[in-house]
């Protein structure tokens, strides 16, 4: 709390964000970012939400836990999962009423690209932090 005023004093306007680990390692790995959002120390946070098999738990804990998830943003990896997958999570992220989605992919993008592009990406959307003043 005592970085995020300090940063916010002498950077009025910056966001501040936190990729952050999945809701079940938080605890073990001394990132109770459910406090972090609360409390206003971050703006936003990106759940690392990797894996297909733990997604709508750490989707369900997350809507149970944090009253407004725009400023969740779920972390998806477009590299380890099938396009179908990377689609299906966007979709109940969005679903969710998340804030957004951001992709993780340190491979070649080009490969699934005209995939999401068509379909999961073919509406355009903007940053939920230009004109708010944050």
């Amino acid at each position: 709390a005592r970085m995020a005023a300090a940063l916010r004093a002498a950077r009025p306007g910056i966001v501040l964000t936190a990729c952050v680990v999945p809701v079940e390692e938080k605890l073990e790995k001394g990132q109770e970012w459910f406090s972090w959002i609360k409390a206003g120390s971050v703006d936003a946070v990106i759940p690392m939400l990797y894996t297909d098999e733990s997604f709508d738990k750490n989707l369900a804990e997350i809507q149970q836990n944090l009253p407004d998830l725009k400023k969740i943003f779920a972390g998806i990896n477009a590299e380890g999962n099938a396009p179908e997958v990377v689609a299906r999570h966007v979709e109940k992220a969005r679903a969710a009423g998340f804030g957004g989605v951001v992709l993780w992919y340190a491979g070649k993008v080009g490969d699934d690209l005209p995939d999401l592009k068509g379909n999961t990406f073919a509406r355009a959307s903007s940053s939920p932090f230009v004109g708010s003043g944050k």
